[in-house]
């Protein structure tokens, strides 16, 4: 939780969340909920403005949850509760993470990439296939 803005709410029915808090990266005991923000946005053009006028937060650095506390005050903002599986492309581990799974789910390289993974596990070389 601490890595991440955190929503806070009520929800109104399955999956839709009447927003009134959000937190940056609050400690596990502070967190309003365990809903952390995706990073995936529809924002009006007013987000501008509230960035602008937003001061350096969490790291020394302008947050856009941040921002978006003060977009809440002028503009309703509709969360949407994704169920699905996320990559923390933030931290090398996350981005290794997302780049194997995009890579084998692919047709053309999905099982090189399996057979790499298969290799490494079992602490041998792969077999070479084509030139570098």
């Amino acid at each position: 939780m601490s890595r991440y803005g955190i929503v806070g709410g009520t929800f109104v029915r399955d999956g839709v969340l009447r927003l009134d808090t959000l937190v940056e990266k609050p400690s596990p005991e502070s967190a309003p909920s365990r809903l952390a923000i995706a990073a995936r946005y529809v924002l009006t053009p007013a987000i501008f403005d509230c960035l602008d006028q937003t001061a350096p937060g969490k790291g020394s650095e302008v947050q856009l949850t941040d921002a978006l506390i003060e977009l809440m005050r002028t503009q309703e903002i509709r969360p949407f509760e994704f169920g699905g599986r996320t990559f923390d492309c933030g931290s090398p581990a996350g981005f290794v993470a997302a780049n194997l799974h995009m890579a084998i789910h692919r047709a053309d390289i999905g099982g090189m990439v399996l057979d790499e993974i298969d290799a490494i596990a079992a602490g041998r070389e792969p077999a070479r296939r084509g030139a570098a």
